[in-house]
């Protein structure tokens, strides 16, 4: 069987262009040189030196006999299917990841048009105390070519390179060579990989950071290289600066890593160096910057986090249930509403206060949809199932036994189960089952090992239950609200046409805000003036990135009730778009009342649904 190896070239490379990336972000803006024209020369000079990279080097050579045998064979046919699905959906439809549109894409924006990193004046502040890692990487991109549309090609890449960095891992597990090539197909099929591959959301990003800084530490682990060492630093760093929520991870990646550290400390340069990169890279900038402006490396105290759980087991009782509905349930759920309603009844009254006093959406936390999202997924149906059907398989066989309580491996195994403990025990958010998507790599190898994978991978049980979730995972792309494969409004509509239903009705909703939701504000432009370069912004947590389009030509000013409206207008800004409830609820006036106050009128209002599960909002623009 043909066993590739780790993708050492391609993955450097990769790693290469996201740390540089994050650090020439960071230096060009200490020197108010964030701009297009730098990062022009940016990607000019880092195309060049890729190109001389890949001549000096060779690339391999594909032996034509053994590379089609590859691809016909289930799982990496059922892999290749998915990278091509994803890269169709993600060429046809305009990217529409909510946090994306709401603070990821506008921060990055925000810092292009003032030419550096700078604190937002902004109601919500996860527009600067976010970890930026994914930001700083997609800066680029956005500067130059002044779209969002060739974002997806980041995720589309980590998507490509994560089954040779899991068969890497995997092997240095002593998984043997079937098992290891079998399940780097299958793993990616994960709902939290599959369904982000053609989209701009940050997690796919984080867990192909997480694999590369793991396989490159096992590799530098048994070979004692230092190349290898410092890689699996750099995508250490990387992992953290993608989401703080990945810092446990960094306890199991060092009692890997630091053997073969240690020949890095014996060279001071080339330590200092790298050590100044990975900080550089990481969520160390972010975290600095927090604390300065907020007093709070975390920036919770900003953003007025009001989840708070009660107690480390209740916490961890709840996200226990979140990762059992996420991961657990079929994808496709046409019940979902009566699923919804029997578990909701079923709940401790108790328990249903608890929920509403720290958890997010509070009894509504475990609510399933009838598709999953690239939003909400976790590893999924597919994937878990097939994981605990092998850990039956592994149990049969006593395969247990294989893990004496004073092995090595067994803690380095169980190290990185342990780093659940900090997110359990602390985070009220509900969409833990893609947060978590980093630890996922990690996590597999002793479920492969329990579950004794290499026996179980030749039964004809696992070859039906793993090409069941392959079909699964292909299915729900093609059906995934976010980029769907299939006429889907237009079939809705013809069928309520037919047989008016509720779920029908609620299908065509979601599909039809989706559709939108790229440039979900293009109805209010007929009353935004052509020439206006500054727009006033009142609203909370909204997609605003849709008002900068097309990006490069004007900018947005969030307004807060201590500006100087005045001021602002002799700065250019000649037009408000507001959130109606948000401006009614924050202002204690109506639009009219403040636009007639500061010398203006309303141009126009609309309603627009931003979320299908959400009614309609009235948005209203004010012109000076």
């Amino acid at each position: 069987m043909l066993t590739p190896q780790i993708p050492s070239l391609p993955t450097r490379l990769w790693l290469g262009f996201n740390a540089s990336a994050v650090v020439v972000g960071w230096v060009m803006s200490a020197i108010d040189a964030l701009n297009p024209v730098t990062y022009g020369v940016f990607l000019g000079l880092w195309f060049a030196a890729s190109l001389f990279i890949l001549h000096r080097t060779g690339l391999p050579q594909v032996r034509t006999v053994r590379w089609r045998r590859r691809w016909r064979r289930w799982p990496a046919l059922a892999f290749a299917t998915l990278f091509l699905l994803s890269l169709v959906g993600g060429l046809i439809h305009a990217p529409n990841n909510i946090d994306a549109l709401a603070y990821r894409t506008p921060r990055v924006l925000h810092w292009i048009a003032e030419g550096q990193w700078h604190w937002i004046p902004a109601p919500y502040q996860r527009l600067n105390t976010r970890a930026c890692g994914f930001e700083w990487v997609t800066a680029p991109l956005l500067a130059v070519f002044r779209s969002d549309r060739p974002l997806f090609l980041l995720n589309l890449a980590c998507f490509a390179l994560l089954p040779g960095l899991v068969f890497s891992s995997l092997r240095r597990f002593n998984i043997g060579g079937r098992a290891a090539w079998t399940w780097m197909w299958l793993f990616p099929g994960g709902y939290c990989f599959a369904l982000q591959a053609g989209s701009i959301g940050n997690d796919l990003y984080g867990a192909t950071l997480s694999a590369a800084a793991l396989a490159f530490a096992l590799r530098a682990r048994h070979t004692r290289s230092t190349s290898d060492a410092a890689w699996s630093m750099i995508a250490a760093g990387l992992m953290t600066g993608a989401k703080s929520s990945n810092l446990p991870l960094l306890l199991p990646w060092l009692i890997l890593w630091w053997p073969a550290g240690l020949n890095l400390i014996r060279r001071p340069f080339l330590a200092t160096a790298l050590a100044a990169i990975t900080l550089g890279v990481s969520l160390a900038p972010i975290s600095v910057l927090n604390h300065r402006f907020t007093g709070d490396w975390t920036g919770l105290k900003a953003e007025d986090a009001w989840i708070r759980p009660p107690g480390y087991f209740t916490c961890a009782l709840h996200n226990a249930g979140l990762m059992s509905v996420q991961n657990l349930l079929p994808p496709i759920n046409p019940a979902a509403g009566t699923f919804n309603r029997t578990l909701e009844n079923a709940l401790p009254e108790s328990w249903k206060s608890t929920l509403d006093g720290f958890a997010e959406n509070g009894r509504s936390a475990y609510a399933v949809r009838e598709l999953p999202g690239e939003e909400h997924a976790g590893l999924g149906f597919g994937v878990t199932w097939l994981l605990l059907l092998q850990l039956v398989h592994g149990l049969r066989r006593s395969s247990l036994r294989l893990f004496p309580l004073n092995s090595l491996q067994t803690w380095l195994l169980l190290i990185p189960v342990l780093t659940f403990g900090p997110y359990f025990a602390k985070s009220g958010i509900t969409t833990a089952g893609r947060i978590l998507a980093p630890y996922y790599p990690w996590i597999l190898p002793i479920a492969l090992l329990a579950g004794h994978a290499a026996t179980a991978v030749r039964t004809p049980w696992f070859r039906r239950a793993g090409i069941v979730a392959s079909l699964l995972a292909i299915l729900l792309l093609i059906l995934l609200p976010t980029r769907p494969l299939w006429p889907a409004r237009t079939l809705l509509a013809s069928l309520l046409n037919r047989l008016p239903s509720n779920s029908l009705q609620r299908a065509h909703t979601v599909y039809d805000v989706y559709a939108h939701r790229a440039d979900v504000f293009a109805p209010l432009r007929q009353w935004i003036p052509p020439e206006s370069s500054l727009i006033g912004f009142i609203t909370v947590n909204d997609a605003e990135s849709s008002l900068w389009k097309p990006f490069g030509q004007h900018r947005l000013r969030h307004i807060l009730p201590s500006d100087s409206i005045p001021a602002l207008r002799q700065a250019g800004m000649t037009c408000a778009v507001l959130n109606v409830e948000d401006f009614i609820a924050r202002h204690r006036q109506s639009p009219a009342d403040w636009a007639a106050a500061n010398g203006g009128r309303i141009a126009g209002t609309t309603t627009i649904q931003l979320l299908a599960r959400d009614p309609a909002r009235p948005f209203a623009v004010v012109v000076w």
